[in-house]
């Protein structure tokens, strides 16, 4: 779990740091969020050796993510009126940033389950 707790954190300190240039940023991003959603997954796996405190908070990730994705769907539906700059940059940026960090909060006591 070490190893995957340091990508994840070497990760999101790359995606924080290529949003200096927007483009990057966001394409770092949906590597960072692809690989964060597969270590959920890897997880899953080691389910008995977590703490109920970290499954709770594993839990509620997934349900965020879920809402989000939800979400995500009504939203390019409604695309034509989305050009808000605010909006557009809490729903693209701030909030899976946001999640991103709180799967590191998540993962950080759990890294060094073998």
């Amino acid at each position: 779990m070490n190893a995957l707790y340091n990508i994840n954190k070497v990760l999101f300190i790359i995606t924080l740091v290529l949003y200096l240039t927007v483009v990057f940023g966001m394409v770092s991003q949906v590597i960072l969020g692809g690989f964060q959603i597969i270590t959920a997954l890897i997880l899953f796996l080691s389910w008995k050796k977590l703490s109920a405190k970290t499954k709770k908070k594993l839990s509620l990730y997934w349900i965020i993510i879920i809402i989000y994705g939800i979400c995500w769907i009504f939203w390019l539906h409604k695309w034509d009126s989305f050009n808000e700059i605010l909006i557009t940059i809490i729903t693209i940026m701030v909030i899976p940033m946001s999640i991103a960090g709180y799967f590191i909060y998540i993962i950080d006591p759990i890294k060094h389950i073998k």
